[in-house]
């Protein structure tokens, strides 16, 4: 099944048109100049829109007597946003991402050219909950290693991990 029809299933022909141009704006729009650009009538563009903002996909917010719509970012919608879009989610950018969101910054993640990945940090806890979320919704299954700086400088040393790339 292609992207266009699974969307289709989801919401109808209208809402994924709407969509598609919200993921292009770039900061906040108006109701009439989605409804302009899209072709769908003021009437429906406007019962598009409270559904978004009840699903919790757009932000609305009066500024005087106009309202202003904005687009929610972040993790919790990029896989729609990519399935509009018609990008492929990446898994690793996803696990990067997921694991950043968990633990900050206090880690290196480590791609050897085959696809492996070595975590690399202290503390870092349980992450398979993070490796069965991307390979749910990717079905990419990824190789995951957890290692403690000192150890990945070992297994470089001793050949272990040739060629790869800093994440």
């Amino acid at each position: 099944m292609k992207r266009i029809e699974l969307l289709e299933k989801i919401f109808d022909d209208k809402t994924v048109k709407i969509l598609r141009e919200l993921i292009t704006v770039s900061d906040i729009f108006y109701l009439r100049d989605v409804s302009k650009r899209t072709g769908v009538s003021l009437a429906t563009t406007y019962r598009i829109m409270q559904r978004l903002v009840n699903l919790g996909m757009v932000e609305k917010e009066k500024v005087g007597k106009f309202i202003q719509y904005r687009i929610k970012k972040g993790e919790k919608y990029n896989e729609v946003y990519a399935l509009i879009s018609g990008e492929e989610v990446d898994p690793i950018k996803l696990f990067k991402t997921k694991i950043e969101n968990k633990y900050g910054s206090s880690f290196t993640i480590f791609n050897t050219q085959d696809k492996k990945l070595f975590l690399i940090g202290k503390d870092i806890g349980d992450i398979s909950d993070i490796s069965k979320d991307i390979e749910r919704s990717t079905g990419v299954r990824l190789s995951i290693l957890k290692v403690d700086p000192e150890q990945f400088k070992r297994m470089k040393e001793m050949g272990l991990i040739k060629d790869g790339t800093y994440l």
